[in-house]
């Protein structure tokens, strides 16, 4: 359910932001052809990917640090 749930915001937020990114590149490059046009989305994504697997990394590194009590976890 995680997994759904992340991937329908996710594809809601960054989905928004790369319409709005490769409309504006096509209407300041209209000369370009249609692979010179998906420089940029690749840039975005290749981008997001790398700074969530980062963030991820931080996080993961946080959660091996800090633990619970066996008393918070009621084990």
């Amino acid at each position: 359910m995680g997994l759904v749930a992340a991937m329908s915001s996710c594809m809601a937020v960054a989905g928004g932001i790369l319409v709005a990114l490769s409309a504006k590149y096509s209407e300041a490059h209209p000369e370009q052809t249609g692979m010179q046009k998906l420089k940029p989305l690749i840039s975005f994504n290749i981008g997001r990917v790398i700074s969530y697997t980062a963030f991820g990394a931080l996080i993961g590194l946080l959660g091996s640090v800090v633990t619970l009590s066996t008393r918070a976890t009621g084990s």
